[in-house]
């Protein structure tokens, strides 16, 4: 029997705070992760073992002297020098005063774009063992951002329904030049393509 809507939802979110304090890039240990996250060991134990399978390493620490030996956990090496030990936050740029949504599009393009064909060349190099890594990258640090930028639209359309603004006209607006400007881009694509036909 497949898992609900509800506990999808609730194993997004917990691992997404795991993987809150693992960003940095660092060793953190088992008892820190279950100190910050407040899970219980069995929730928190499941779901590492689950982001285990992709873009999560474990290190067991034979030589502590301690025991039971401390469990240390940290972002995959390769995908933290990606994403640089930090998160992609930045704010929306559909405000108020800037009321144009196409920057956002650009913005979050440029950097999704490059983010994603890093983590192609990550598959690329070896499909078989990257492929969860790579699963787990996209719905983590690509899907989840996506969700979260539609969201901060959303809610800055909502302000500027309340500021008495035709939002409705500047959204169409910004629709059309953006197909333009698609097409436009595409175009001068093709254009270079031929180009360097001719000249091969």
């Amino acid at each position: 029997m497949g898992k609900g809507t509800t506990q999808i939802k609730d194993a997004l979110k917990n691992q997404k705070l795991i993987l809150s304090i693992l960003s940095d890039g660092k060793w953190h240990r088992h008892r820190e992760i279950l100190e910050k996250t407040k899970l219980s060991p069995t929730t928190l134990s499941k779901h590492l073992k689950e982001l285990e399978k992709g873009i999560v390493e474990k290190r067991i620490d034979l030589e502590s002297g301690e025991y039971p030996y401390p469990v240390y956990y940290r972002l995959d090496e390769s995908l933290a020098i990606i994403r640089g030990f930090k998160r992609f936050t930045r704010p929306c740029l559909f405000t108020l005063e800037n009321r144009l949504p196409r920057l956002d599009l650009y913005v979050y393009q440029k950097f999704m774009g490059e983010l994603l064909l890093q983590y192609l060349i990550e598959f690329s190099e070896n499909p078989k063992k990257q492929e969860e890594l790579f699963n787990q990258a996209v719905e983590y640090f690509i899907l989840e951002d996506f969700r979260e930028w539609i969201q901060a639209l959303k809610e800055t359309v909502r302000k500027l329904k309340k500021e008495n603004v035709n939002i409705t006209e500047i959204l169409k607006e910004e629709l059309t030049r953006y197909k333009e400007e698609s097409e436009a881009f595409i175009e001068g694509l093709k254009f270079k393509k031929e180009i360097g036909v001719k000249h091969e």
